[in-house]
């Protein structure tokens, strides 16, 4: 009987000890403090520009789209042996947990148009990366493997028809792939988004501020 009393006690002031610990009322909200050591130094005497978007995969690695067109020449003299630093890095970077550099590409292709102003980055449930551009004659996303594999580009660079549009976009910012139906939803432009899926090939309007385009299986 002796036992039970004390293991009840005991029972009790513990409680009462993590009561008190975490105070009246609710829990305080977390605090988050930037970490000056991360991202590590780049290599290959790399200097980041402007950083047009950033996600994070499955892996929990940091995709980031930089914008190397966005570094001043005084920023670039390592390119023409001036200085010790400021080589414009790819475009595309993906970063660790602990801030290492895994890899990086992208850039102008011949199968593809590369946007003028580096901007969204999304990396779907298949590892794909999906590509936006948000300068004034960015009309088109592209489609890469994670290891910068071109695989897909939607719309044509510099090409418009406004909202009617049936086969463009225009400065497509954000974008996101649902896993349930493979579609890929866009934020296009400032007021419009696009719906794409899986299918032959169709671009046709689904609501007067949506689009729907059906892509081809891959």
């Amino acid at each position: 009987m002796k036992l039970k009393v004390l293991a009840a006690m005991a029972f009790l002031m513990l409680t009462v000890a993590a009561t008190a610990q975490r105070g009246p009322g609710p829990r305080a909200v977390p605090k988050f403090e930037p970490d000056p050591f991360w991202p590590k130094p780049l290599p290959n005497r790399w200097m980041m520009g402007q950083v047009g978007g950033t996600y994070v995969d499955s892996h929990d690695h940091l995709w980031v789209t930089t914008r190397p067109r966005s570094l001043d020449d005084h920023d670039k003299y390592a390119a023409s042996s001036k200085a010790d630093c400021g080589i414009a890095p790819p475009p595309i970077l993906e970063f660790d947990q602990a801030g290492n550099v895994v890899q990086g590409w992208g850039g102008p292709g011949p199968a593809y148009e590369w946007p003028d102003l580096e901007h969204g980055i999304f990396v779907d449930y298949k590892e794909n990366v999906w590509i936006t551009g948000n300068g004034g004659k960015d009309t088109n996303i592209l489609k890469f493997t994670r290891n910068g594999k071109f695989l897909l580009q939607i719309g044509h660079h510099g090409k418009s028809g406004g909202n009617n549009d049936t086969e463009n976009l225009n400065r497509p910012a954000g974008i996101v792939v649902y896993p349930k139906t493979n579609e890929v939803l866009v934020a296009d432009g400032v007021q419009q988004q696009s719906r794409f899926a899986r299918g032959r090939g169709l671009l046709r309007r689904v609501r007067r501020t949506r689009r729907r385009a059906v892509l081809p299986r891959s």
